[in-house]
């Protein structure tokens, strides 16, 4: 199978998936993400800029955790632990990238506050790895 036509399948692939109306769980919604696909050539990285916002009264400490469906080589945050005041946001950033197999990876980040274990989200990502 040539590149043009695995490009095609994948593509088509992705689109299907971003029909999906939200790629979003979790019950309390305080994570976000820029964008929830790009695309990337192997070896390559890619980045996507979270936002954890606390919305609680209180001064809150997020434990941050990457579920690499995939497996792709890289699949990394800027921050696994992180604080932040009452009803402030903070950004940090996922980065993914996979050096041997092209295809969609999917990598989920989830944050869970420390003082309240069942104040829980999950946003998904979805990059696809390209042959140049």
């Amino acid at each position: 199978m040539n590149i043009r036509i695995k490009f095609t399948i994948l593509i088509g692939f992705v689109l299907c998936i971003l029909g999906i109306t939200s790629l979003s769980v979790g019950s309390a919604g305080f994570l976000t993400v820029d964008t929830i696909y790009q695309t990337t050539i192997l070896g390559y990285n890619t980045t996507y800029q979270i936002t954890i916002e606390n919305i609680r009264d209180e001064t809150d400490n997020y434990d941050l955790n990457v579920i690499n469906i995939n497996n792709a080589s890289l699949a990394v945050l800027s921050q696994y632990n992180i604080t932040i005041e009452a009803g402030q946001h903070t950004n940090i950033t996922l980065t993914v990238a996979d050096n041997d197999t092209i295809g969609p990876y999917y990598i989920n980040v989830n944050a869970t506050s420390q003082s309240n274990p069942d104040l829980t989200d999950e946003i998904e990502t979805i990059t696809a790895v390209i042959e140049d």
